[in-house]
């Protein structure tokens, strides 16, 4: 299988630069998806718009939840990693969301008060 080098911070282009230090700040990381999309600076824009509109339609639980199923379905053991994964700052709580799988934290706990 044929694989793309990851750029380093230093080879992404300065027109990608905005989205992706957007990203990397609301991640504390920079996910491999965005440093490849990075290389093309209108793939990574086009992308961003995207989720932008998507973001204005469908809210975050539904998003994530397809993001899983499309996961699942393709059987891609990277996206399911991230797809299943707290959020760095959140502290689990051993439980999983019963739409999206997803673990629980103790913040969205609170918020949803399961």
């Amino acid at each position: 299988m044929t694989r793309i080098a990851l750029p380093a911070d230093d080879q992404i282009p300065a027109a990608s630069r905005p989205v992706v230090d957007a990203v990397t700040k609301q991640l504390k990381m920079t996910p491999n998806l965005f440093r490849i999309l990075a290389l093309s600076p209108d793939a990574l824009n086009g992308w961003a718009a995207l989720q932008g509109a998507l973001a204005k339609t469908l809210d975050a639980k539904l998003r994530d939840g397809i993001a899983l199923a499309v996961s699942q379905a393709n059987g891609c053991h990277y996206c399911l990693s991230v797809e299943t994964t707290d959020e760095p700052d959140d502290e689990p709580t051993g439980e999983r969301d019963r739409q999206t799988g997803r673990p629980t934290n103790r913040q969205t706990s609170q918020q949803t008060g399961r």
